[in-house]
């Protein structure tokens, strides 16, 4: 079953990329209520868009055939209430505000064998730190989780992906998490794009081990 938590056509714009561009910025200027408005959505619908997500959870519960086996998943992403990130004021000011509370999301993990548990962990913005730059590194959140989860390029464990984004603002990224089984963990940002990056990255690790 997948309950969706989903933002519709006002989803953050992810775009794989080997940088962000913060859309606040004098080159990308979006700190005007006319410019928002020109984007299709004016700052009170986008407001209330990121206050509704709050109440949302992204459930799913569903098996996936791997080389080592059926791999039974269940996924629980949802809103941490913590008030975690304090986006400044040139990201509040179009709100009419001075600044803005907003909270993390946290996805818990449970993978099962047989019915019998062999992971369970928990997916939190801090995995991705290691990979993004500023804003994200200070006001990035995992809005969004994708719905279509991949087989990991092990072939025995999976791949979650997520928009990465900054609230109330275009700036984000895609990024991605493979989970093994054996609780090995891989992130990366533009999984399967050109761009690829990867943390740890095994492919250094693996050079490093042959000098």
């Amino acid at each position: 079953m997948l309950t969706a938590c989903t933002w519709g056509d006002r989803r953050p714009l992810v775009k794989p990329s080997k940088s962000i561009t913060d859309s606040i910025d004098e080159t990308y200027p979006i700190n005007t209520r006319d410019s928002l408005d020109q984007a299709g959505m004016p700052p009170s619908e986008i407001l209330k868009a990121c206050l509704t997500n709050y109440k949302l959870v992204t459930t799913v519960d569903t098996v996936m055939a791997t080389d080592s086996g059926t791999l039974q998943i269940h996924l629980k992403h949802y809103c941490a209430y913590d008030s975690g990130i304090i986006l400044p004021e040139k990201y509040a000011r179009p709100f009419g505000l001075k600044s803005f509370a907003t909270n993390n999301f946290i996805t818990d993990v449970l993978l099962s064998r047989n019915f019998k548990p062999v992971y369970a962990g928990r997916i939190t913005r801090d995995d991705f730190l290691p990979l993004v730059d500023e804003p994200l590194k200070s006001y990035g959140v995992l809005i969004d989780m994708g719905r279509r989860l991949q087989l990991s390029r092990s072939r025995r464990g999976i791949v979650v992906s997520y928009s990465f984004s900054v609230p109330l603002t275009d700036v984000g990224r895609l990024v991605s998490v493979a989970i093994e089984p054996t609780g090995a963990r891989q992130v990366f940002t533009d999984y399967g794009y050109k761009a690829e990056k990867t943390y740890p990255d095994s492919t250094a690790a693996r050079a490093r081990s042959k000098e």
